[in-house]
C-alpha cells in the first residue's frame, strides 16, 4: 500500500495516478454519498486527498486555505467530515477546531487533523481543542478511510440520537398540550409516561401513575375485554376501540374510550394508549336511552290500554247504527263516529306495531306464501276504494316472483299501506302499477302511481316515524306519518331493504326487496 507524504522529495503525483479505485459502503448512505471537507494550503495534497476520498465514495468538497475550510464549517448545512491540515498559513487546523466548537452552531462535524507533529503533546492537544482524531503524516491510506469510517458511524448515531431527541420532543410538546388521553404502557401495562390530561382527568399525579399498574384503574367487568385487545395488540394485530370504566382518584368511575397501538422498539413490547373521557356523553347517551325506553313502554302501556274501551266503543256504534228508530241524521252522526272509532283503532294498532318492533318483542311468524297472494289479497280488500276512485290498476309479475318465507299478516300490512298510500295520493282516475319478480337470491316488489309525487326536501325523511311530507298534508288526508315507518321496521326486520324514487308532480315508486325462501327473525 502506498504512503502519501508532502515531505520534499516525495512524488504525490505517482502515488494518485497509482491508486486503486476503492468504493466501501460505508462512505454512503443509500443514493446519498457522504460530504467530506478537505483543507489543505498545499495543492499536490489536495489533489492527492481528493482522488483518495473520491476513490473511496465519499463527496469532497475542497478547500485551498484555512478561512475557507471555517467559512464551510460556519455555514447553515456543515459536512459531516473533516479533513484539516494542522499547519496553514492563514488560520491554523488546530485554530478552526477551536473555534468551531466554541461557536457550537449547526451540526457536529467530525474533524481529523494530519499533522507532521509526532508528539504525544500535540496530540493531546488537538484532541483537548475539539478535534475527534489526529493523523500523522506520513499516513496510510488504508488507515485514513478506517477513521473516516469511524467517523461516519460516530456521526450516523450522533443523527439517530438527535432525531430520537426531536421526536421525544415533539412527542411530549404534542401530548402535553393535547386534550386526548395519552399514556404509554409496558408489556405488563404498566404506566412508562402518563400525559398531563391523563392526570386531569384521574386526578391522580404523574408521579402516581408512573407507580401504576394500568389494570388497577380498569373496572374489574372490563379487565377481560382490555386484556384481550392487549395480547391482540401485542401479537402485532389492530387494535379494538373499547369504552372502560376507569376509576377517579375519588373513587368515582369514569368513562375512558381506549385505542391502543403497539410501540416499535426493535421487537414489539410496548403500547401507546389514546383514549379520551367520554363520561358526559356516556350519561346523556345513557338518559336519552332511558328517555326514548321510558316513552317507548308509556306508548305500550298506552295503546294496549285503549284497545279494550275502543272495542266497546266499536261495538256499542254498531248497535246503534242498527237501530232502526233513529233518524236519518243520527244515523249519519253515528256513522262518523263508527269512521272516527275505526281510525283511532288503526292508529292504536299501529303504535303497537311499532312499539314491539322497535323493542323486538314482536316474533315474526315466517310462513311460505308468494308475493302474488298477498298483493291479490290486498286489491280485494281495497277494491272499493279502487273503484270509487276509477284507478286503472294492473299487476304484473306474479308467476315469476319467487316464494318467500315472511310473516304474512305483517307483509300483508307492508303491502296494504303502500297500495293505500298510492290511492290517496293520486288523482281520480290516475294509473297504480304494481311489479313483482326474482332478483339476485331476492324477491322484489314495486309499486308506482301517477300521484302527487313527493317534495326532494322530504325524500330523505319518508321512512321517519310521524313524518309527512307538505304537500300531502295540504292535501287534507288523513294519515299518521307511521305507514312508511311501519314498512320500513318490517322489510328491514325481515333482512331486507326499501326505497324509493318519485319527482314531485310526477309520480311515485315504492320499491322493497327480500331474501327469496327466507326470513330473518
Amino acid at each position: 500500500m502506498r504512503r502519501l507524504n508532502r515531505g520534499a522529495g516525495s512524488d504525490d503525483r505517482e502515488d494518485v495516478l497509482t491508486l486503486p479505485t476503492i468504493v466501501t459502503k460505508e462512505a454512503s448512505t443509500g443514493n446519498k454519498r457522504i460530504k467530506v471537507l478537505v483543507a489543505d494550503d498545499d495543492p499536490v495534497s489536495l489533489h492527492v486527498l481528493r482522488g483518495v476520498l473520491n476513490n473511496t465514495g465519499y463527496e469532497v468538497i475542497p478547500a485551498k486555505c484555512g478561512l475557507d475550510a471555517l467559512a464551510v464549517l460556519r455555514s447553515d448545512t456543515p459536512p459531516r467530515l473533516a479533513v484539516l491540515d494542522w499547519n496553514m498559513p492563514d488560520i491554523t487546523g488546530l485554530e478552526i477546531c477551536r473555534q468551531v466548537r466554541e461557536s457550537g452552531n449547526g451540526q457536529y462535524t467530525y474533524i481529523v487533523l494530519l499533522t507532521g507533529r509526532t508528539g504525544r503533546e500535540d496530540k493531546a492537544e488537538s484532541l483537548e481543542t475539539g478535534a475527534d482524531d489526529c493523523l500523522t503524516k506520513p499516513f496510510d491510506v488504508r488507515e485514513l478511510r478506517a477513521r473516516l469510517q469511524t467517523g461516519s458511524r460516530i456521526i450516523a448515531e450522533k443523527e439517530a440520537q438527535e432525531a430520537l431527541a426531536r421526536s421525544e420532543a415533539l412527542f411530549r410538546a404534542i401530548t402535553e398540550h393535547a386534550a386526548d388521553l395519552i399514556a404509554v404502557f409496558d408489556e405488563r401495562y404498566r404506566f412508562v409516561y402518563a400525559s398531563p390530561s391523563y392526570s386531569s382527568v384521574l386526578g391522580y399525579s404523574a408521579q402516581e401513575l408512573l407507580a401504576k399498574n394500568g389494570y388497577d384503574l380498569v373496572h374489574p367487568d372490563d379487565r377481560e375485554a382490555l386484556e384481550r385487545n392487549r395480547r391482540q395488540v401485542l401479537g402485532g394485530d389492530k387494535g379494538e376501540t373499547l369504552t372502560v370504566q376507569v376509576q377517579h382518584k375519588n373513587e368515582s368511575w369514569r368513562s375512558i374510550e381506549v385505542h391502543m397501538g403497539g410501540l416499535l422498539r426493535g421487537s414489539l413490547n410496548g403500547l401507546l394508549q389514546i383514549a379520551r373521557d367520554v363520561t358526559a356523553q356516556k350519561q346523556a347517551q345513557d338518559e336519552l336511552q332511558s328517555a326514548l325506553q321510558m316513552k317507548s313502554d308509556f306508548i305500550s302501556f298506552a295503546t294496549h290500554q285503549l284497545r279494550t274501551p275502543l272495542a266497546g266503543i266499536k261495538w256499542l256504534l254498531e248497535l246503534a247504527a242498527q237501530g232502526s228508530e233513529l233518524g236519518e241524521e243520527t244515523l249519519s252522526l253515528v256513522q262518523d263516529a263508527r269512521d272516527s272509532a275505526e281510525r283511532l283503532i288503526g292508529l292504536v294498532n299501529d303504535l303497537l306495531d311499532v312499539s314491539r318492533l322497535e323493542s323486538g318483542r314482536l316474533k315474526l311468524h315466517p310462513e311460505e306464501t308468494t308475493l302474488g297472494e298477498l298483493t291479490q289479497g290486498v286489491l280485494q280488500l281495497l277494491g272499493h276504494q279502487i273503484d270509487e276512485r276509477g284507478h286503472q290498476v294492473s299487476v304484473s309479475g306474479e308467476s315469476e316472483a319467487p316464494p318467500v318465507r315472511v310473516d304474512k299478516q305483517l307483509f300483508r300490512q307492508v303491502i296494504l299501506n303502500l297500495v293505500s298510500n298510492a290511492i290517496k295520493y293520486t288523482p281520480p282516475g290516475g294509473h297504480i302499477d304494481i311489479e313483482m319478480g326474482p332478483k339476485d337470491g331476492f324477491a322484489y316488489w314495486a309499486i308506482h302511481d301517477s300521484g302527487v309525487g313527493i317534495p326532494d326536501s322530504a325524500k330523505g325523511r319518508l321512512f321517519e316515524k310521524f313524518f309527512r311530507a307538505d304537500n300531502v298534508q295540504r292535501m287534507e288526508t288523513e294519515g299518521t306519518g307511521l305507514g312508511l315507518y311501519i314498512v320500513r321496521l318490517v322489510v328491514e326486520r325481515s333482512g331486507g331493504y326499501v326505497w324509493c324514487e318519485s319527482e314531485e308532480g310526477q309520480g311515485t315508486t315504492f320499491r322493497w326487496e327480500i331474501p327469496a325462501g327466507d326470513c330473518r327473525p
